[in-house]
């Protein structure tokens, strides 16, 4: 009887040991030729059974070399916005300058007009859209400019400046332009993406105003809230001069976007796909990656299919499929 029960329960322990145990996935991947057009789209064949897949391309973000460690990348500055000129006639509007040698005397960092003057100011508004015509409430995107080049380097600060200018109304005419400044940001734009250095909130933007030019007016002068800069002025019999000063900014050469991720393309209760198709925009050699997963409870399992793709410009030609053994040895 003993012995009987000692059996009964190595049995029942073999069987929850079979029954607890994560199997290999098996998965099978084929191409029809290893050198493939950059625009056009790859199909990849599927075979076997797979809890779930995960798949790299062996593009930049998404690479299964480096899963694990992080993708510090170069980084380019870049500026957008968008204007809203609601009336006026004067032209020039809002023009973008930026300074290497700002300078604040006041110890509180509240700029004046004799510290703006004082700066070297180059005019970068050529670079931009702007607005050509008054219209109220429509919104013109200045588009995304790369300032990359205009850091000195990595320690001095860059400062950015939209100067506000009309000139003395003449009989018969109406120059008191609305210059409303939406949408300010300065993006990092890298291989993998774009990603914000500073929004609106964090430009220090002040608005300076000619002192002289600007006596005459109390309730209109340009003004700076959490969204917006805002040119404008009441009186336009004599000319009308202010800045909007923003920075420091500071360069910032790399990112860091973290590891690179797989993009799934099967789940757990999902059915076994026959195919996946995917399309590389840049010509390069790239290693794509299949990742079959079982996992459960008691554990983990992985198959890892990978092959070297050559994406070109041009058709070069098909070639023979890889081997089996490439794939799924």
């Amino acid at each position: 009887m003993k012995n009987t029960t000692i059996l009964l329960l190595s049995m029942l322990l073999l069987s929850a040991c079979e029954r607890g145990e994560v199997e290999t996935p098996e998965l099978g991947v084929t191409v029809a030729s290893t050198v493939v057009k950059a625009g056009a789209p790859v199909d990849f064949f599927l075979s076997g059974q797979s809890d779930m897949i995960a798949f790299y391309s062996g593009e930049v973000g998404n690479d299964y070399a480096q899963r694990f460690d992080d993708r510090v990348v170069e980084t380019a500055i870049a500026i957008s916005y968008s204007t809203i000129l609601s009336n006026g006639t004067n032209p020039g509007y809002m023009p973008l300058r930026y300074s290497n040698d700002l300078q604040c005397s006041d110890p509180g960092g509240i700029y004046t007009q004799a510290d703006i003057e004082a700066a070297t100011w180059h005019d970068i508004s050529h670079l931009f859209k702007q607005p050509t015509t008054p219209q109220a409430s429509v919104h013109i995107p200045a588009g995304e400019v790369d300032i990359t080049e205009f850091f000195v380097d990595g320690e001095t600060p860059l400062y950015l400046s939209y100067y506000y200018h009309v000139d003395p109304s003449m009989p018969g005419s109406w120059t008191r332009s609305y210059v409303n400044i939406q949408s300010f940001l300065i993006s990092g734009i890298t291989p993998v993406g774009k990603e914000t250095i500073y929004r609106f909130a964090d430009c220090n933007w002040q608005a300076v105003t000619d002192d002289e030019s600007y006596s005459d007016s109390k309730n209109s002068k340009p003004d700076v809230n959490t969204s917006r800069l805002l040119g404008r002025c009441a009186n336009v019999k004599t000319e009308k001069k202010a800045w909007f000063v923003g920075g420091p900014f500071y360069k910032q050469a790399s990112v860091n976007m973290g590891p690179d991720v797989s993009t799934p393309i099967k789940a757990n209760s999902d059915p076994m796909p026959a195919s996946y198709q995917h399309t590389f925009s840049e010509p390069g050699d790239y290693t794509v990656t299949f990742v079959g997963i079982n996992a459960s409870v008691y554990g983990r399992k992985e198959t890892v299919r990978s092959i070297k793709l050559k994406v070109v410009e041009e058709d070069t030609g098909s070639i023979a499929p890889p081997s089996g053994g490439e794939w799924n040895d």
